[in-house]
């Protein structure tokens, strides 16, 4: 803990006021019961008078855009800065409507819309100097989010050119820019990364900046891009609030019927929770001797934990230098490895865990190192290690693990929108911008044959000279355009050919083998390639989902929810409710799931879906539903919710009692009472429910499911010390791939209880 304390000294290089302004609105984010309906004015009047110095909002401040009134944004934006009144097109008239009127996040469904249009490139091109920089010096999330998405859905190798021209405009804004850059597309950060490490590049025009604060920029925007900045402010604010007494944690280890080893599994998790991301293993090495009393699979849950622990922690290989396997040994600390290091693509982790991976090694240790793997190289899509996982599967536990680590190291990175009336405006949009260029075209060629007979009529060798030398020179810009645009095509084409040939991959050993787990963790890794893809692999899905294969129909729904996380499709919501009617309990549990990934960005529509299933006979059912709304309304303190999970705490059925136990920790967590009607809380039916939970872990009885459970549901209440809560969404209110790869192999733990660790990416 005092390393991790001496690794903040490095945030110090950048002022106190940008860091702290962060801290502080991460302890406004992780509580989700008071950001609700804040004030964005009040936020900005208070943010400017204490931090007067520091020119940027801070990295959180996105957050509340959605929650706040369309009127607070006039206080601060000015709308005739914003105003392009002058614009030749109505693309650049739409682009300041979105912005004053909070509309944003619907920009990335018009730009790729309006794609192939050639005012697009031209656009992209002058927002920069769209008179916006005194907008973005103000309120600098607002349009960078807007400039970063439109850049990566249209002009992503221009991205690291953009940072470097907003670096010479206002270099804190370069820096909030790697920030959103960093969270939203992580995966395409870390590629900038290897590709160069020089970010900010010294242009002609600023030649007398100083070279040494420059080179000391350009390594503060490089951890921002990896993520170790970040990483260092979530620490530093775990640390600061961290008021965990053990309390809880030592009642459960004195408990003697907690001494059983799936008990001290789920004792594991509690520890592992409510220290995650704090560094602070302190109970794990007081009570060794009980964790390393289990065996096997337990054991192996026992020191993956030790990853959520340290999640983000730089010193993890000192942590773990004791528990890495030797000759045998538990694979346990390389997933905790992947854990730590998730999606941070760094070769002396990919080789180090890579080493585990040869021939010697037991089923469990290779199972670690290919989950290891896949989530140190999470959306890498790297070939060489996918045919690395590959040549792994050949049965058992250690293909379990392979074929889950290709559908990590395979995760597509994309942004959710939702389908809504403004794909009408777009349409309408394109129609008008499309009969206008028609007529500005054939204008064109009107006046360019004009200028050509005058050209002929006229006998000047100059002029001609002229003409021919500029039209050379044009048609060689055409060439290397030409040039530049069939490279990066064919670049397309490869990696669609390599995405198509690992799914075909994985499809086969789906329906070849003769392991159920195997080929279901085949089903899982195809969904996550779909990951936020929307149509672009409908036709395959539409395929698995009409296949008698089960195995394939689990694929066919679950991929079907992870493409439109978000979205809030009626249609694609119609065909997973059917599938909720299947006759296979994973075909059923794996709708539940997708209909929770279309509608999270909704929770009360997705509550209005799943309520009547609540009261279903069937026990898959009935759990996945519990799990799912437990989850999207994490934090709320929500009656209804706490009510469907008394219900289940209630059942004859020991599953369906323990996740009524995990259900009621995650909606209550962080909370003091059970948010009622007008937003009141009721203290005394928290702790009744509190109550329910303790007697049941203390119940003498043979079942061991409901007191797994009960211990879970009681650690996740205490959650971060109560400083956090999970989330499909992230700090700036968009749906990542890692935090969907968390919440799916979470609702997955019913087949393998390892899975559980999996919430601490969301």
């Amino acid at each position: 803990m005092l390393k991790s304390l001496l690794l903040l000294d490095k945030i110090d290089s950048l002022p106190e006021e940008f860091v702290e302004s962060h801290i502080h609105l991460f302890s406004q984010y992780t509580q989700p019961s008071e950001y609700s309906s804040p004030s964005l004015f009040s936020l900005h009047s208070f943010i400017s008078k204490q931090y007067k110095n520091c020119s940027v909002l801070p990295l959180f401040h996105t957050l509340l855009y959605p929650h706040s009134d369309q009127k607070d944004l006039s206080y601060f934006i000015d709308e005739n800065e914003l105003s392009l009144k002058n614009s030749e097109t109505d693309l650049s008239s739409l682009l300041c409507y979105l912005v004053s009127t909070q509309q944003y996040k619907s920009l990335p469904v018009l730009l790729p819309y309006l794609a192939q249009h050639p005012i697009i490139p031209e656009l992209i091109q002058k927002m920069p100097s769209l008179k916006m920089y005194r907008c973005l010096s103000e309120t600098p999330n607002l349009p960078i989010n807007i400039l970063i998405d439109s850049y990566f859905y249209t002009k992503k190798d221009k991205i690291p050119q953009l940072l470097s021209l907003l670096y010479y405009q206002d270099k804190y804004m370069c820096f909030n820019a790697g920030l959103y850059l960093q969270e939203t597309y992580p995966y395409f950060s870390n590629e900038i990364i290897n590709n160069s490490t020089d970010l900010i590049i010294n242009s002609d025009e600023n030649k007398n900046l100083d070279e040494s604060s420059v080179n000391k920029d350009n390594e503060i925007l490089i951890s921002i891009l990896d993520g170790s900045f970040r990483e260092k402010v979530i620490l530093k604010f775990f640390l600061l609030n961290n008021k965990n007494d053990f309390s809880l944690l030592s009642a459960l280890s004195r408990y003697k019927s907690m001494l059983t080893s799936s008990n001290i599994v789920s004792l594991s998790y509690v520890n592992a929770f409510i220290n995650i991301k704090s560094t602070n293993d302190t109970f794990y090495r007081n009570n060794i001797e009980i964790f390393s009393s289990v065996k096997q699979m337990s054991k192996f849950v026992s020191i993956m934990c030790i990853g959520i622990i340290h999640k983000g922690n730089n010193s993890v290989y000192e942590v773990l230098k004791n528990m890495f396997p030797v000759a045998k040994g538990s694979g346990g600390s390389l997933m905790a490895l992947g854990l730590v290091n998730c999606g941070f693509w760094r070769q002396e982790d990919i080789t180090f865990i890579t080493m585990y991976m040869e021939k010697g090694s037991t089923e469990e240790i290779v199972y670690g190192a290919c989950v290891g793997l896949g989530l140190v190289c999470m959306g890498k899509k790297d070939k060489e290690v996918v045919e690395k996982l590959l040549l792994k599967i050949e049965g058992g536990l250690a293909s379990e693990g392979a074929a889950l680590g290709i559908g990590l190291v395979m995760l597509n990175e994309g942004i959710c929108f939702k389908e809504d009336s403004f794909l009408n405006i777009c349409e309408n949009l394109k129609n008008k911008i499309s009969k206008n260029f028609k007529n500005e075209t054939l204008k064109n060629e009107d006046s360019e044959s004009q200028i050509s007979k005058n050209l002929k009529n006229e006998n000047s060798e100059s002029q001609i000279s002229e003409t021919s030398t500029s039209e050379n020179n044009n048609s060689k810009n055409l060439k290397n355009e030409t040039l530049k645009n069939k490279n990066s095509e064919s670049q397309i084409s490869k990696e669609e050919n390599f995405i198509l040939n690992t799914f075909n991959s994985l499809k086969d050993i789906l329906i070849n083998s003769e392991h159920e787990r195997v080929a279901r963790n085949s089903a899982v890794s195809i969904s996550f390639m779909f990951c936020m893809s929307r149509d672009k692999y409908r036709k395959h899905i539409n395929d698995m989902i009409c296949s008698g294969n089960v195995i394939e129909r689990m694929a066919g729904y679950l991929g079907l929810g992870t493409s439109y996380c978000g979205s809030e499709d009626s249609e694609v919501t119609g065909v997973l409710l059917k599938g909720m009617n299947d006759n296979d309990n994973g075909v059923r549990r794996v709708s539940v799931i997708g209909v929770g990934l279309v509608l999270c960005s909704d929770r009360e529509k997705c509550f209005k879906f799943l309520q009547f299933y609540s009261g279903s006979h069937d026990t898959v059912v009935i759990c996945s539903v519990g799990l799912v709304l437990g989850f999207l309304f994490c934090g709320s303190g929500d009656e209804r919710v706490v009510r469907i999970a008394e219900n289940m705490m209630k059942s004859s059925d020991g599953v369906v009692r323990q996740v009524g136990c995990i259900c009621a920790g995650l909606v209550l967590m962080q909370c003091s009472g059970v948010c009622g009607e007008g937003g009141v809380y009721d203290k005394e039916r928290y702790y009744k429910v509190v109550d329910r939970i303790n007697i049941l872990i203390m119940e003498r009885s043979d079942d061991y499911s409901a007191r797994f459970g009960g211990v879970l549901g009681r650690g996740l209440l205490e959650c971060g010390s109560r400083n956090c809560f999970f989330s499909l969404y992230n700090s700036y209110g968009k749906i990542t791939g890692e935090r969907v790869v968390g919440f799916v192999l979470f609702m997955m733990y019913w087949y393998f209880y390892p899975y559980i660790g999996f919430l601490s990416l969301c």
